[in-house]
């Protein structure tokens, strides 16, 4: 609604400029110059309203805890569609199928870039979802209020005792039914490859009992150097492993396990789709490490 309303709004007021000056005889340059400038202005008017309703609307929100709220799910999935539009995020998904809707899930995903979370919002719209992410963005201002709002939490990681509490919590919720996704590299990789896993994030699945959907994600590191230009993006769901399987696994057998289905997945999905080309700075980055 907020993309659709924001898209009507733009396009109208510059097709509406332009008409005006034309008919008023302005030069037609000078005419589209209104007109792109009408569609700026109502564009920014846009994000300076999704900016004040992440930060002061996330910080309201996060004050009753509520993570199986429609609404907080339903504004964030539509903040997220029309962050992602705007920034030219395109969608290329595969798998949705295999996601099962009468048990609670632990999504495990690699992490490129910083729109990753949207990304997951807008694609994975039927199946809500809290997050598992660094305590330092409960410090951001921007997401740190919507990320708790939505049943998110942060992890400590130089503080054993609370990254345990933290653990423990999470486990508690997704046994209650709240469906979690956790980056098991523990930070955005910023780039094609992908790093080494925490095999301590894998006790979450197995602790709760519940299934582990190993999704895997591709060309979300491109949408920085690209914005707004299109950039698409490669999201797809690879398997869903029951709670007696990875159970009968040691937790950094599942974790390589995890890393390895992923890792070949993006690699068949590079030799498959054009789009996921991986540029030629990336390649020589590699090289020289």
């Amino acid at each position: 609604m907020i993309l659709a309303l924001s898209v009507i709004l733009c396009f109208g007021s510059l097709i509406a400029l332009l008409i005006w000056k034309l008919l008023s005889g302005a030069f037609w340059w000078m005419a589209l110059l209104w007109g792109i400038g009408g569609f700026v202005v109502v564009l920014a008017s846009f994000c300076i309203v999704i900016i004040l309703t992440l930060i002061f609307g996330g910080k309201a929100l996060a004050k009753h805890y509520n993570p199986k709220s429609p609404f907080r799910h339903w504004l964030i999935r539509e903040i997220a569609h029309f962050c992602n539009f705007w920034l030219g995020v395109r969608y290329h998904v595969e798998g949705l199928e295999r996601i099962p809707k009468d048990h609670p899930f632990v999504i495990y995903t690699n992490h490129q870039g910083f729109l990753d979370m949207f990304i997951f919002f807008v694609v994975l719209k039927d199946y809500p979802h809290a997050s598992l992410y660094k305590d330092s963005h409960d410090r951001n201002p921007l997401i740190g209020g919507m990320a708790k709002a939505l049943g998110g939490m942060g992890l400590d990681r130089e503080n054993d005792f609370k990254a345990a509490e933290t653990i423990i919590k999470v486990i508690r919720e997704v046994r209650s039914g709240v469906n979690f996704m956790i980056y098991p590299e523990g930070t955005r990789s910023r780039g094609p490859e992908l790093l080494p896993f925490r095999a301590g994030s894998f006790k979450v699945a197995q602790k709760a009992k519940a299934n582990l959907i190993i999704l895997a994600l591709d060309g979300s590191y491109k949408v920085a150097r690209r914005m707004p230009w299109i950039s698409r993006v490669y999201v797809k769901i690879v398997d869903c492993l029951s709670p007696e399987y990875i159970n009968s696994l040691k937790t950094h057998e599942l974790s390589d396990l995890v890393h390895q289905r992923i890792e070949a997945e993006i690699e068949e999905a590079r030799k498959k789709y054009r789009f996921l080309k991986v540029p030629k700075r990336f390649l020589k980055k590699n090289i020289k490490k």
